[in-house]
């Protein structure tokens, strides 16, 4: 019995000091368990931290980003104390260790070598964007980003509208230049439309007309960088919800030349300080003008300065300061009281002429002549250009009036030259003024033309209903059937017409359609060659991007 006693006990022994071991080593796991889970709760903790770190440092360079692109707008001058002024945003709990906006070098003239604007020659801001911001748990995060500030003269496109864009020709209608809008596109023909070049769509892409949505049965042929057409059979409609699928669909098709929202496509900043209309820039100056209207008012930059009052009794022509000019030949410019009737304005027309044959190089001065007639309710006012198929010297005529041309425009011994108007109206080499005197008359019949130039124009609205599109943004007053305008040059629209304002309309007694031979002018990718008083669009590219945490 006692050895039995012994064995139990001893038994009993064993098996409490294996409880206490046991016990023991749980305890050490729980520890180390809490241990190593305090550590990865702090660890996540600081992840997040981390995290809300790198979001306020980015916010900080999109809210730098955003304040270069306000200067780009407008002249596009950015002095030091302009980028000093950029100030990181507000955001809870972070502080800014370091924010600044610098230049990184002097700007300079380059071409665009990737991209939607690849070829284009811009003038290029370096600037160094740092964000370094403070945090929660001394949560740092540091962003070092390089972008160069651009300006693109708008000139350089084919094509630039900052508004819905809508092309539906009637007759074949080649385009070969560069087509951006700020906005949406659309498309349509019943015959063909052939783009030769990029296409850059701030919106999306539709076939189909934007007030009524009628669709059309023509072909819309899109060059591939190797020339080779190809159908443009959908839209982003097609697409719907899908933009990776429409940006594999157009890139397999076009490589590249079609280019929309879903590519990451946005807006051109414009030629004028924000807030402001793009209109400004052909109005008229006055003495209480700000420094941005100063700097952008083509009235402003004139060294001709030609005004009128409504009746044209008096004529005043002035040079830049206001004070009185004489031109070498006097009777280059006169007025012409009931001109002709202007089917689509409904109305009769007085006009400015300037005869461009006998201006000289220094009646032109800087290059830009500004004229202004002062509207009269009831009837319409324009100014309107002839016998300037060879121009004196680069000219820019700009205006806060309709601006007629008459007959071949800068064809021999070509100079830079554009027209900025609130509507520009292209007049063949056959128009005759007395033969619109009649109300009632049949359109007359135009003659194949040429023209020249660059031009920045209104248009009218096309919401209720079609404003008569690309096709006629220069506008129509002849029967131009069988008959071809060639146009070399840009076609910029920034804002809808304020004095010429009829509504587009087809058929007699108005217009009918010439064949469309338009080409973008090459030579304005040279600086050189760019047309006096030209402004620019801007945008900021991305170059280089670093970063760094804390924990």
């Amino acid at each position: 019995m006692g050895v039995l006693r012994r064995t139990i006990t001893s038994q009993r022994g064993v098996a409490l000091v294996t409880m206490l071991l046991l016990l023991s080593a749980l305890t050490i796991l729980s520890v180390g368990y809490i241990y190593v889970s305090s550590i990865d709760t702090q660890l996540a903790g600081n992840m997040y931290q981390n995290s809300r770190a790198f979001y306020a440092a980015e916010a900080g360079v999109e809210k730098a980003l955003s304040n270069i692109q306000s200067l780009l707008d407008g002249s596009g001058a950015m002095t030091d104390d302009d980028l000093a002024a950029i100030l990181p945003p507000d955001i809870d709990d972070f502080s800014w260790e370091e924010f600044s906006v610098v230049r990184a070098d002097s700007s300079f003239v380059d071409t665009v070598t990737t991209g939607p604007y690849q070829g284009m020659v811009s003038v290029n801001q370096p600037i160094t964007i740092t964000s370094r911001v403070l945090g929660p748990r001394n949560s740092r995060y540091h962003i070092v980003v390089e972008v160069e500030g651009i300006q693109i003269p708008v000139f350089q496109f084919g094509v630039f509208y900052n508004d819905s864009l809508e092309i539906h020709n009637g007759p074949v209608m080649d385009f070969i230049g560069r087509i951006h809008t700020n906005s949406d596109l659309f498309l349509g023909t019943n015959s063909t439309t052939w783009f030769h070049k990029m296409i850059t769509i701030a919106g999306d892409l539709y076939r189909f007309r934007i007030w009524n949505g009628e669709t059309f049965g023509g072909s819309l042929m899109i060059s591939d960088p190797d020339s080779n057409f190809v159908a443009l059979t959908y839209d982003s409609q097609t697409y719907a919800g899908n933009d990776e699928g429409f940006v594999t669909q157009t890139t397999a098709d076009f490589n590249g030349r079609l280019r929309t929202r879903a590519h990451n496509i946005t807006p051109l900043g414009m030629p004028i300080a924000a807030g402001l209309d793009p209109i400004e820039i052909i109005q008229r100056r006055i003495g209480g003008d700000d420094a941005s209207l100063v700097s952008e008012r083509l009235d402003w930059k004139a060294d001709t300065r030609i005004y009128a009052d409504p009746s044209l009794s008096t004529v005043s022509i002035m040079n830049n300061d206001g004070n009185p000019k004489v031109l070498a030949d006097p009777s280059a410019v006169y007025a012409s009281y009931d001109a002709f009737y202007d089917d689509r304005e409904g109305e009769w027309t007085d006009l400015m002429i300037i005869d461009v044959s006998k201006l000289t190089a220094a009646d032109l001065g800087d290059g830009v002549i500004y004229v202004s007639i002062e509207e009269d309710p009831g009837r319409h006012k324009g100014i309107k250009l002839i016998n300037a198929g060879s121009l004196p010297a680069p000219m820019t005529v700009a205006s806060d009036n309709a601006i007629y041309i008459q007959g071949d425009y800068n064809t021999t011994s070509w100079q830079p030259s554009a027209i900025m108007g609130d509507a520009v109206i292209l007049l063949s080499n056959s128009w005759v003024d007395a033969d619109n005197a009649n109300v009632s008359a049949n359109t007359q019949v135009a003659s194949s033309t040429t023209y020249y130039l660059a031009m920045i124009s209104g248009d009218t609205p096309n919401a209720s209903a079609y404003n008569g599109g690309l096709e006629n943004f220069p506008r129509f007053l002849e029967n131009w059937s069988g008959q071809t305008a060639t146009i070399y040059g840009s076609m910029v629209n920034l804002f809808l017409s304020e004095n010429a304002v009829g509504q587009w309309s087809y058929g007699d007694p108005v217009y009918r359609a010439p064949t469309r031979d338009w080409w973008f002018e090459v030579r304005f990718l040279d600086f050189n060659n760019l047309p006096p008083g030209t402004p620019s669009v801007g945008t900021v590219l991305r170059i280089a991007f670093r970063q760094e945490f804390f924990l």
